[in-house]
Formats: C-alpha cells, sequence, structure tokens
C-alpha cells in the first residue's frame, strides 16, 4: 500500500549500529557524496558499498519494507519492472536486452540507498561531501584558466573551463549545487550572518563558473530554471512576474555579457543551417534526427513499444544507420527513447519518479523541499535535451542524491528511532 502521510520518514539512530558499523556506514556516505562530481567509476563502486552496507546491517536491512511504499522508492521500482518486463517482446537479442537493462540499476537501488542514508550522520555526510566535491571542482575551474592549464576534461583552445566531467555534468552538479544553497538563503535557514555570507559568496562563484568559465547550454539553461523557479515557488506573489520577466530578460543578458553563452547560441544556429542544407551531423541536426526516427518508431508500436534494447536496431533498420555519428543507440530524450522501447507506460513510468519524488518532498523542512522539487524538475526538462536519467554519470548522480535529500531532514533534529535490534 502506497504511504501518502506527510509525517517524516522514522530515522535509524546511533544506538542502533555498532561503533564500526556507524564508521563504515559514514565513509560509504561521504564516498558516494564526494564521487558524484569527481568520477564515475567512483561512483559505481561506492553504490556498491552502500549497497553492502545495506545487506550486513540488521537496523538499516529491516527498513526496506517499509520504504518500498513510499512515493519515490515504489515509483522507481515500478520503472525498473516495466524495464523488465518489456524485455519479453524486444525484438533485439538477448544480450541487447540484458546489455540495456543494467542502465536502470539505480532505480532498483533506490530503497536500498534511502534505508542507509536514513541515518541521519550519513544523510549529512554525503550531501556535504557532495557540496564540497562540486564547489571543489568550481574552484579547480577557476584556477585553471588562470594558470591556462590542461587538465582532464578542461578545453583552453576553447577558453571552456570544466574538470572531472564534460560541460554537461559539470554545469548540471553546479546547477544542483546552486539551487540548494538559495533554498537554504531563501528561506533564512542559514543560523550566522557569516554562514549567509559564506552562502551568497558560493552562489555567486557556481553562477559566474556556469555562465562565464565553461560552455554548455543544457547545464545553463537548467542553473536558470532551478534558480527561478526557487524564487517563484517560495514567494510566488512577490516573484512571479519578475520571474517571468526574468526567464526571458535573463538570456538576452548573458547572451549580450558571456562569451560562452554567444558560442554556443552560435553554435546553434551553425547546426541548424547545416542542417537545413542536408547535413545533419552536428550537435542540433543529430538530436533533431534522433528525435524523429523515435517518433516514427513510437508510431510503430504506441502501446507496448519495441521492448527493451530493440532501439539501436529498430533505428538503424528505420533510417539505414547503423555506424558512425547517424548512428544512435539513444534518442538523447529519455521520454522518447522509454516510449519507444516500452510504450506508453515508459514515459509515464519516468514522470512517476518524478511525481513520487515530489510527493516525498512534502515531508520535508521548507528548504530542503525547494531543493528537491528544483531537482525534479531539473531532470523532467534537461531529459528531453539529454538522457539524464538513463546516463550513468547523471543517473546515479540523480538516484543516491535524490534518496538523501528525501531520506529525513539535513538538521540536527534528534531522529525519532525506529524499530530494530542492533545488529
Amino acid at each position: 500500500m502506497l504511504t501518502l502521510d506527510s509525517r517524516a520518514l522514522p530515522q535509524v539512530a546511533d544506538e542502533q549500529l555498532g561503533t564500526w558499523q556507524r564508521r563504515l556506514l559514514l565513509a560509504s556516505a561521504i564516498f558516494a557524496g564526494l564521487a558524484i562530481p569527481l568520477s564515475t567509476a567512483a561512483q559505481n563502486i561506492s553504490t556498491g558499498f552502500l549497497l553492502l552496507c545495506c545487506v550486513f546491517m540488521r537496523p538499516l536491512r529491516m527498513q526496506l519494507p517499509r520504504l518500498v511504499r513510499e512515493p519515490f522508492p515504489l515509483a522507481c521500482l515500478s520503472l525498473f519492472l516495466l524495464m523488465t518486463v518489456a524485455l519479453a517482446w524486444s525484438s533485439a537479442s538477448w544480450d541487447a536486452r540484458l546489455e540495456m537493462l543494467p542502465r536502470f540499476r539505480e532505480y532498483l537501488l533506490v530503497p536500498v540507498f534511502m534505508a542507509c542514508l536514513l541515518h541521519a550522520g550519513a544523510r549529512r555526510a554525503l550531501v556535504i561531501s557532495f557540496a564540497a566535491a562540486t564547489f571543489l571542482s568550481v574552484l579547480m575551474s577557476f584556477g585553471l584558466s588562470v594558470m591556462g592549464l590542461h587538465f582532464l576534461n578542461t578545453l583552453p583552445a576553447q577558453n571552456s573551463w570544466p574538470v572531472f566531467h564534460s560541460h554537461t555534468y559539470h554545469n548540471l552538479f553546479i546547477a544542483w549545487l546552486g539551487s540548494g544553497i538559495l533554498a537554504a538563503l531563501c528561506c533564512k535557514a542559514l543560523e550566522t550572518p557569516l554562514q549567509t555570507r559564506l552562502a551568497w559568496t558560493a552562489l555567486a562563484l557556481c553562477v559566474a563558473n556556469a555562465y562565464f568559465w565553461v560552455v554548455g547550454r543544457t547545464g545553463q539553461g537548467q542553473f536558470l530554471l532551478m534558480l527561478l523557479f526557487i524564487l517563484v515557488r517560495h514567494q510566488p506573489r512577490r516573484w512571479l512576474v519578475p520571474g517571468i520577466v526574468a526567464l526571458v530578460a535573463l538570456p538576452v543578458l548573458l547572451y549580450l555579457g558571456s562569451a560562452h553563452v554567444r558560442k554556443g547560441i552560435t553554435n546553434m544556429q551553425q547546426d541548424i543551417v547545416q542542417m537545413q542544407a542536408g547535413n545533419s551531423d552536428t550537435s542540433i541536426g543529430l538530436r533533431i534526427l534522433y528525435a524523429r526516427s523515435a517518433v516514427a518508431l513510437i508510431g510503430e508500436a504506441p502501446v507496448f513499444g519495441h521492448g527493451t534494447g530493440a532501439y539501436p536496431g529498430e533505428y538503424a533498420r528505420l533510417t539505414g544507420y547503423s555506424k558512425g555519428n547517424l548512428s544512435s543507440g539513444h534518442p538523447h530524450n529519455d521520454y522518447l527513447w522509454l516510449w519507444a522501447e516500452a510504450g506508453i507506460l515508459g514515459p509515464l513510468a519516468l514522470l512517476g519518479v518524478l511525481i513520487g519524488l515530489v510527493l516525498q518532498a512534502r515531508k520535508l523542512p521548507r528548504p530542503q523541499q525547494l531543493w528537491v522539487e528544483s531537482l525534479a524538475l531539473c531532470m523532467g526538462v534537461g531529459t528531453l535535451l539529454h538522457a539524464l536519467f538513463t546516463d550513468n554519470v547523471s543517473g546515479v548522480g540523480f538516484a543516491v542524491l535524490a534518496s538523501a535529500l528525501s531520506a529525513g531532514a539535513l538538521t540536527s533534529s534528534p531522529p525519532r528511532p525506529v524499530a530494530g535490534t542492533r545488529a
């Protein structure tokens, strides 16, 4: 039975865990938070550590029966179940089917993540470590640009300075952090004037880095949308009209003031011109080709889809492109992809994940609720242009961070213990 009450989830108290268990859980949470903006490989390893914590720590393991009835975990499990069932009628080989299913493993593990993060210390450790690692990437981006040094993903020739990930993810994680900072500032959740000044400074640095130091249209648009959403959602009477005006005016101001924004728009215009001339092998041209092809595939099987893992083969059959840039295993839009593979229930299940997360956020303090809602908006809109949910970097990051933010308050109020014995 789905749980929709507005009470906070019961928490796992320190007394229910042994000393070594607390230390291992905290270390795993810190590792998971650091991994989101720093390393894809570390993300995959960190989720394994959280799984082991849940399996071998009885107080955590005992929370799973309750958690699977909560809105967000239930929606994530439903998405995984749908893609598992859709294996049955897929037109792809069994190797291709089973190769595709692991893209959804993080949604199967959401109840496990939340069980581990019902411990307030682990939850705070994960969020703080994510914030620290993301801000480290901002500072390193500034530093490398000043020194003109190439490191990992920096692009000195393009005057673009993402560090640990490419520009898309660099700006995406900055947007996630910046929206959380703004939510705390709007709700006056910081305890001292010094904390408030530091938060404003950090937010300003995040905005400057995303718009003036790193090229990336998708992340920049998501950041702007998240910031405006928090302002309007927090005080709709005060910010609704200014927010609408800002949504129109800020892109113009950014175009005039940021060379990176101008470069992105110029590239977009050039891509459209080339596409009209018959060349689809550009960033915008490929997205349009992929979207049109996905719509055509949906038209062939709108109710049940072609089955999990079938999209690459069906796309090649439809377009004749099986190699090179014009070939595709994904339309860069999770709604279209899930509809093409799992039928009409695919995009509905994805929307269910976002709705479940928003419902889960109703149990949170106001700043945290705004942060979670802006995160859901970011993913729901951003995946129209980039496969955020099924991408290993952003998908795992979203599942872990959303689990942390929705498992309970980040404040230091004493937890309400749950039933369970000390392991």
